[in-house]
């Protein structure tokens, strides 16, 4: 799936996304401020390469997400700041993981 200039004008969805991050409470209060910008750096210099690419052996991979094991429910599940259920991943796979958690329910 291509996301370039071109995939905007066929698909008119990325209006949907701007609506709905209008609708979405700040990035802070979802739980992703200050404390979260520093554990993720963190995380990252400790791990600075792809977990899920490094296990299928496709290499390493930098990585440039830090995802949760086990998605948060928000910022008073205690999973949310457990530095031990971060990992570091690159993009593709952030992205792949996260559809994989909100089709089997597991986040929003």
């Amino acid at each position: 799936m291509k996301h370039g200039p071109r995939w905007r004008m066929k698909n008119p969805a990325g209006r949907f996304g701007r609506r709905f991050d209008a609708n979405r409470p700040s990035a802070a209060r979802r739980g992703y401020g200050r404390r979260w910008q520093r554990i993720r750096q963190r995380k990252l210099k400790a791990n600075p390469l792809c977990q899920h690419c490094l296990a299928d052996g496709r290499g390493p991979v930098p990585a440039n997400e830090v995802d949760h094991i086990i998605p948060s429910q928000g910022i008073d599940d205690p999973n949310h700041w457990d530095e031990d259920n971060l990992q570091s991943l690159c993009k593709p796979c952030h992205s792949r993981k996260t559809l994989s958690d909100m089709r089997a329910g597991l986040t929003r």
